[in-house]
């Protein structure tokens, strides 16, 4: 059939954007990818048009899979040629441009078959559940993901609208394989499955328009309000659709079975339900409804003992396995009754009812049984032998936790929430020592000791946390903290006194033979004074940890001197960042630049150890390693001081888009730059610092934590008015200052005074004026 072909065809497309046989041909390479995201659009079609086919007459449908069907046979032949003999790749790009314009040929006919099929829905009772529905699905959020991933050219209302389509959507799908999955009777399902039809084929429609519409103004700008309608379909806004959540998944009660859990896709099921229950109760927690006051505790425990239950069945299946039978079932019936439990409470808006209160404790007491199987069968202090990637990740979970219970400030953890923010910033540092040694930890018994006691302070950490959240205050518990912090201590102790030239001699060996010079993450780095930066700090965090999850780029600008170097290392260094990214890198351009060099230096800062391999490399070679360490992990990447598009041009391929919120945090001293870079984005202007500022700057940098004499004070808030808010002249010039007597400060007071003048110009003559004041021996080194 046309859907399978149409995946035939996409693994052979992918096949030939992978080799090197079409790199050099532009346009092949921009065919092929346009083809690709075009034939997953058709493809949804077909599988909606298959789905409901016995609803509407879709007799240009077949008409359609016979054309593709011919056309699509023989373009699969020509690419498994194209794959194996590059020289038959010569037409690549006409025949690739042939068959899309095959499909625009029925672009009209596709949407008007759209409206008659959700006009024919809207009059019918649901049809059968069948497995298209599931694939149907899959394929419509792909295209959604597709439509994101190409939003240059649209606004950011109508992206996020889309963002929140997709994940409605998603929770819609979830569900449905959720109520499958605990084998709900399809009797029990037809209110939500005739709501799934017109939703679905709703969305399959827009997006169709989305992509194949794009250009036609009129029709497009018609979107955003038929989005925002579709919106308030999907997810329940009244009672009654509520109610019908919650009788469905008290049907599934009542067809429990022994049985769950016992494949891989069981898992996942499960574990997506959870994640969805997650999000509904995280919403409820932060709506500030007076029920939720009044049971704050209780919902706040469920969210993490859910949390629990679905780091353990989608994180540690190997674990969930071991439990006992009816802790395996117990589970299965805990998530279930949670779903009944949080669309409940949404229902109810005028406090908990005693039925409610008394669901909620039973919920939590058969999570507690869960747990006490769980710590039976895995004690804390079992020794697990993780692979060196696993710890990494085991850390990151465990700070991503510690973050939201901190952040929610959990009843039972307030009290002492200054302790559990040092471990957070503890275990910050920690991680970052694992991650340093991750390639090398075998080559030295006392780092491989190191680790392994690293790991365990995590497990006593992760099992503390969860005693605290089932409500366990034991004495035990209590002296497991001291004996945390005690333990914390001592491992930092001995970190910080291994020798840097022992262990990281391979990374120095590379930077000394290599011609870039990557930014070292150095104490004098980290504590470099900043003043006046902090809430564009917060709005660059901001913008870095929220928002999409498609890759984004960050842009700082503004004239030199201003500070945004200094301010990208006090958001590349913040401890907030080092927990939400697993992969940092800084690379500084500047004007003059060598795209080799460029990749080096990023490469540098992930996997130092393979520094001199690298620089044997070639361009090509080094952009693909790039790709492929970054490929599946959460990063962000600093390009210091870009000074025209063609820097941006020669790195973005390198940087995949896996849809996991990675960022680029871009600085340039041309807005123009930064616009280019990304035409729909906001850059964020620097402002110069105020006189106070500059003030608080200066004495910062001379060091008076006393002050200083109040004849030398007032030439000093004269000097620092006088440097224009520019933090690099109130730097330079403090150096000058730090060195002379107080008839030196007039001097450079009546010398800054009488040269009023702004951004490069001033900095340059600052320059001139710390170059008089070097001793005679140290001006020849400048010349």
């Amino acid at each position: 059939m046309a859907s399978t072909c149409i995946n035939s065809i996409i693994d052979k497309l992918n096949l030939l954007e992978n080799s090197n046989s079409i790199k050099e041909d532009n346009w092949a390479v921009v065919e092929l990818v346009m083809l690709k995201l075009e034939l997953r659009f058709l493809r949804t079609f077909l599988l909606c048009a298959r789905k409901w086919s016995n609803h509407v007459s879709l007799s240009p449908s077949s008409s359609l899979e016979q054309a593709f069907q011919k056309n699509g046979q023989q373009l699969f032949l020509f690419l498994s040629l194209a794959s194996e003999n590059p020289s038959v790749s010569v037409n690549l790009a006409k025949r690739l441009s042939d068959v899309r314009e095959m499909i625009k040929l029925y672009k009209e006919e596709i949407h008007v078959m759209y409206i008659n099929l959700l006009d024919c829905l809207l009059r019918s009772s649901c049809s059968p559940l069948r497995d298209e529905f599931m694939e149907f699905m899959d394929s419509l959020l792909e295209n959604l993901a597709d439509f994101l991933a190409w939003n240059g050219d649209y606004d950011r209302v109508l992206q996020e609208q889309i963002e929140s389509l997709q994940e409605k959507l998603t929770f819609l799908k979830i569900f449905i394989g959720f109520a499958l999955f605990r084998r709900v009777e399809q009797r029990q399902l037809v209110r939500l499955l005739i709501h799934c039809d017109v939703v679905a084929v709703n969305a399959a429609h827009l997006s169709f328009i989305f992509w194949f519409y794009r250009k036609d103004s009129e029709v497009f700008e018609k979107m955003g309000s038929k989005i925002s309608e579709l919106l308030q379909k999907i997810k329940p806004v009244d009672s009654r659709d509520l109610d019908s959540y919650v009788q469905i998944l008290k049907a599934s009660k009542l067809s429990e079975s022994s049985n769950y859990l016992t494949t891989e896709a069981d898992k996942c099921i499960m574990g997506d339900f959870v994640d969805s229950l997650l999000g509904s109760l995280w919403e409820l927690l932060h709506c500030g409804n007076s029920f939720v006051v009044s049971g704050i505790h209780q919902m706040r425990m469920l969210y993490w003992g859910l949390k629990f239950l679905g780091n353990m069945i989608k994180k540690q299946p190997e674990k969930f396995d071991g439990l006992h039978e009816k802790s395996k079932d117990l589970c299965g019936v805990v998530v279930g009754e949670a779903g009944i439990v949080i669309f409940s409470l949404h229902m109810h808006e005028h406090g908990l009812s005693k039925e409610m209160e008394l669901s909620l404790f039973n919920l939590l007491e058969k999570i507690d049984l869960i747990k006490a199987d769980f710590a039976e069968k895995y004690p804390v202090k079992s020794t697990f032998n993780f692979p060196t990637a696993t710890e990494l990740g085991f850390i990151d979970l465990l700070l991503e936790n510690l973050k939201e219970m901190i952040s929610a400030k959990v009843d039972l953890i307030f009290p002492a929430i200054d302790r559990f923010q040092t471990v957070q910033e503890d275990l910050i540092f920690l991680r970052s020592f694992l991650a340093k040694t991750v390639e090398r930890h075998n080559q030295n018994e006392k780092l491989q000791s190191l680790r392994s006691r690293i790991r365990e302070v995590g497990y006593n950490v992760e099992y503390l946390i969860d005693s605290l959240l089932v409500g366990d205050v034991s004495f035990y518990s209590l002296k497991l903290f001291s004996t945390i912090l005690e333990e914390i201590n001592l491992v930092k102790t001995e970190v910080l006194e291994i020798d840097e030239n022992e262990y990281f001699l391979l990374a120095q060996q590379a930077v000394n033979t290599s011609s870039y010079m990557p930014i070292q993450n150095t104490s004098s780095t980290i504590t470099e004074v900043v003043v006046g930066l902090d809430d564009e700090a917060n709005t660059i965090i901001d913008q870095l940890t929220r928002g999409s999850v498609q890759l984004d780029i960050v842009s700082v600008v503004g004239m030199p001197g201003l500070g945004k170097t200094t301010l990208a290392k006090k958001v590349y260094h913040d401890p907030l960042i080092m927990c939400h990214f697993h992969i940092r890198a800084w690379c500084c351009i500047s004007q003059a630049y060598c795209k080799k060099d460029l990749l080096l230096e990023i490469l540098g800062c992930i996997a130092s150890k393979h520094s001199i391999e690298y620089s044997s490399l070639s361009e090509d070679d080094l952009a693909l390693e790039l790709y492929k360490r970054l490929k599946g992990s959460r990063y962000v990447i600093v390009l210091d001081d870009v000074w025209d598009i063609e820097a941006w041009k020669v790195l973005e391929r390198s940087f995949p888009n896996d849809a996991i919120g990675s960022r680029i945090l871009l600085t340039s001293r041309l807005l123009e730059v930064a616009l280019l870079v990304k035409p729909t984005g906001k850059p964020l202007p620097l402002r110069v610092l105020t006189d106070d500022e500059s003030w608080e700057l200066l004495q910062k940098k001379l060091a008076h934590k006393e002050g200083c004499p109040p004849a030398q004070r007032v030439l000093g808030m004269q000097i620092a008015k006088d440097c224009n808010g520019l933090p690099l002249t109130v730097v330079i010039i403090a150096g000058i200052l730090s060195t002379l007597e107080q008839v030196g400060w007039e001097k450079v007071a009546e010398k800054l005074s009488s040269n009023i003048v702004c951004g490069t110009e001033q900095c340059t003559n600052i320059l001139e004026l710390s170059y008089k004041h070097l001793p005679d021996y140290l001006k020849p080194c400048l010349l």
